[in-house]
């Protein structure tokens, strides 16, 4: 191998931020061959990009940035720390001369409806800063990613000796993926290099509503998983931020369209296609058991 070659090789990716993307990436990474890929870093929280020190430190001499940004819903000035967090990164990306930026974006639930979901919002409001900064920017659309079942926001739940599933989407079919073949998307887009600069890549492995969810999961789980049917106002009514949150993010799924699309996810997973929801239950069965038996 040529010593040019094995610099492109030996990238160096720093990933600012938290979420399940962010997991799935470092996994991913973490996997690849030592003559492949440097140990990455990572700034996980809001706390660690508010210091422009430490966020240029971090990324001197980087390759690669990704970014998702948190932002969380109890923190009263998440969407101004997470402004502050766009801008070190911003400067730190340019001082240290990273050549490939990718950040995950979205349209803004406060601007268009007048509700605010934090992550989503802070998202929205930091793809400007990114769009005049003059680096090499990919932006990444998401869908709901199937490991928000896993999570305690949507996993299902023993209720009244019933295994329940409380999504608020109605009848509606709603945009979902696999959050492994997302991160498989970043890293292929570090390997296309300027062919992704600029590009926006709304990502969906398909529509699917609540009813299909369940039935998927009862014949995977073997395990009769019902529609809770929930609304969005009910999931807000339980009070606390993050259920109002979520509630507003769902309001924002249900009434905007997003225009994700299957074809951008197989375009850049080539030359396999995105994994489904029957495929994926199946693949983490044990864990949406452990999930659905947690108190």
């Amino acid at each position: 191998m040529s010593s040019t070659a094995e610099q492109k090789q030996r990238r160096r990716i720093v990933l600012a931020g938290s979420g399940l993307l962010t997991d799935a990436l470092l996994a991913k990474l973490a996997a690849l061959p030592d003559d492949f890929q440097q140990p990455a870093t990572r700034l996980p929280d809001a706390d660690s990009l508010q210091d422009p020190t430490a966020v240029s430190a971090a990324l001197a001499g980087a390759d690669a940035l990704f970014v998702e940004l948190p932002a969380e819903p109890a923190d009263p000035d998440c969407l101004t720390r997470s402004q502050t967090a766009a801008v070190n990164l911003i400067a730190g990306a340019r001082d240290g001369g990273v050549s490939h930026v990718i950040c995950c974006t979205a349209a803004s639930p406060l601007r268009i409806l007048g509700v605010s979901a934090r992550r989503m919002d802070a998202w929205a409001q930091a793809e400007p800063l990114w769009r005049d900064s003059g680096l090499p920017v990919t932006y990444l659309v998401l869908p709901v990613l199937y490991q928000a079942l896993l999570q305690d926001c949507l996993r299902p739940r023993r209720i009244g000796g019933h295994a329940c599933l409380a999504i608020p989407c109605g009848g509606e079919p709603i945009d979902m993926m696999d959050a492994d073949d997302i991160a498989e998307i970043v890293l292929n887009c570090l390997q296309l290099g300027n062919g992704c600069y600029g590009r926006c890549l709304p990502l969906s492995a398909g529509k699917i509503t609540v009813q299909q969810l369940v039935e998927i999961l009862s014949r995977e789980l073997g395990v009769h998983v019902i529609d809770q049917k929930i609304t969005c106002e009910q999931l807000r009514s339980r009070g606390d931020a993050a259920s109002i949150d979520l509630g507003n993010a769902f309001e924002f799924v249900l009434r905007v369209d997003q225009q994700l699309k299957r074809s951008v996810a197989e375009r850049y997973l080539e030359p396999r296609r995105p994994v489904d929801f029957a495929d994926w239950c199946a693949r983490n069965r044990e864990q949406l058991l452990a999930a659905l038996e947690r108190p």
